[in-house]
């Protein structure tokens, strides 16, 4: 008998930014600053600093922003098509926000919050690291080698990634943590997956993590 395929709602509410202006000189990107619906087109940010910076209801499409912007929170943001390959991001919280067709590979994202958020982008070797994860959508994601030690997750959706390679060591699937249409080859401390639904079609590449993981040697 054929079991139903059990489906996880999330259903992060984004709001879209409105009543933006054009980002000017007075909108550098700034240690402990505040910035508020401010719209900023393509532009190389990299040379800025923005620890401890707060970010509301803005729009970055097609930025480059800073390395170095930890202890920063951004929320009722869009961030389309922006590079923060390699930046520091620790402690910060991304809430309410969307991240699409953007590149965070090698991001450092630990200690952190992702909350009621949807994130599509490229983000292998990136690190969440004691992150805690709450009602966020990773679509179509380029997650390889990313690590999730002791993260903890709540009502989280990977929806078509790529897992190959991830660390899971010590993590918390707490409540309603679905993969779905993921590639989970080779997947490290799996026991951290307790919890968590995996589709059948799934099953099959993270079947010899689990083998690896209890000690069964498999022949072919």
């Amino acid at each position: 008998m054929q079991t139903a395929r059990r489906t996880i709602h999330v259903n992060p509410t984004v709001p879209t930014p409105s009543g933006l202006r054009m980002a000017g000189i007075e909108d550098r990107l700034e240690s402990d600053k505040s910035i508020r619906n401010v719209n900023y087109p393509a532009d190389d940010l990299s040379h800025q600093s923005g620890d401890g910076l707060e970010v509301h209801g803005c729009r970055f499409e097609g930025v480059r922003l800073p390395t170095a912007i930890s202890r920063t929170t951004i929320e009722g943001s869009h961030l389309v098509s922006c590079d923060l390959a390699n930046a520091q991001v620790d402690e910060s919280s991304l809430l309410d926000s969307v991240v699409t067709s953007s590149r965070l590979t090698g991001i450092s994202w630990s200690h952190g919050i992702l909350r009621g958020s949807v994130i599509e982008a490229r983000a292998d070797l990136s690190s969440y690291r004691n992150t805690k994860i709450r009602n966020v959508i990773f679509r179509d994601c380029d997650l390889r080698q990313s690590d999730w030690q002791r993260a903890e997750f709540r009502n989280v959706l990977f929806q078509g990634c790529n897992l190959t390679g991830a660390q899971f060591s010590n993590a918390q699937m707490q409540h309603n943590v679905q993969f779905s249409d993921c590639t989970l080859i080779d997947i490290s401390g799996v026991r951290g997956m307790a919890g968590a639904t995996v589709n059948g079609g799934d099953l099959l590449g993270l079947a010899g993590s689990l083998a690896r993981e209890v000690g069964i040697g498999v022949e072919w």
